[in-house]
């Protein structure tokens, strides 16, 4: 019986453009705590310091953002689901002082009122497009060629 030999098509390399507009994205975002702080506003300056304090307080910030940006609200649960790295008590901590200095939007489950699900305030929308827009001109590929 005749075995069937299959030939296996090689991958093409990728295009070096997206190659070098993604590094180009990755050392933007890499670069944030160099960026300027852009406000004067003591609220939005000190909320601008507590994200920037830590890579895993960003990274909830972030997703928080993200979720908010698509209309739906989060749970720590899901935090912890998508970011296996991070330990409870740090998620937890994180989110209980964003609560309290207004940053996050704490409301009850449907399922359960001991769990809550969370949006950001509209100041941290507004400083996330604010930061889109500042850092949309540092994301030109040409100025990380030497």
């Amino acid at each position: 019986m005749p075995i069937k030999v299959r030939k296996i098509q090689a991958t093409p390399p990728p295009d070096v453009n997206y190659i070098i507009t993604n590094l180009s994205h990755e050392l933007t975002l890499l670069n944030y705590k160099n960026y300027p702080i852009r406000t004067t506003d003591p609220y939005k300056k000190r909320c601008t310091f507590y994200f920037r304090s830590s890579t895993d307080k960003r990274l909830i910030g972030g997703f928080v953002t993200l979720i908010t940006f698509k209309k739906q609200w989060v749970t720590q649960k899901q935090i912890l689901y998508k970011f296996k790295h991070l330990k409870k008590a740090f998620v937890s901590l994180v989110f209980k002082h964003c609560v309290e200095e207004g940053w996050f939007i704490a409301q009850p489950t449907n399922s359960n009122n001991n769990i809550n699900c969370y949006q950001v305030c509209d100041m941290m929308l507004e400083s996330a497009a604010e930061y889109y827009n500042f850092c949309k001109s540092s994301r030109n590929e040409l100025q990380f060629i030497i």
